[in-house]
């Protein structure tokens, strides 16, 4: 994902908005509000967290990061149908 149509004067809530699942976890690692504090650009955020604007913004331009499960968690159709007709009853 890329915010390059965004700068650290973007205000908070744009980023939310574009990518809602990696802007939430990237502003989650830094501890930055873009709830309330979503009015607030991403500089004047950051700083008042004592962070780096560029470093952040620079976080948030990195792709997602998905982790797959291990092969031995995986589930097969007998262990799905096993699951479902449990939660059933």
């Amino acid at each position: 994902m890329s915010f390059n149509n965004l700068t650290i004067q973007s205000e908070v809530k744009s980023f939310a908005i574009q990518n809602y699942q990696h802007a939430f976890k990237t502003f989650k690692k830094f501890g930055i509000d873009f709830c309330c504090g979503g009015s607030k650009p991403l500089e004047v955020a950051c700083s008042q967290r004592g962070l780096d604007p560029d470093e952040v913004y620079e976080q948030l331009n990195q792709p997602p990061v998905y982790k797959a499960l291990p092969s031995e968690k995986k589930l097969g159709i007998f262990e799905l149908t096993r699951v479902s007709r449990k939660h059933r009853s």
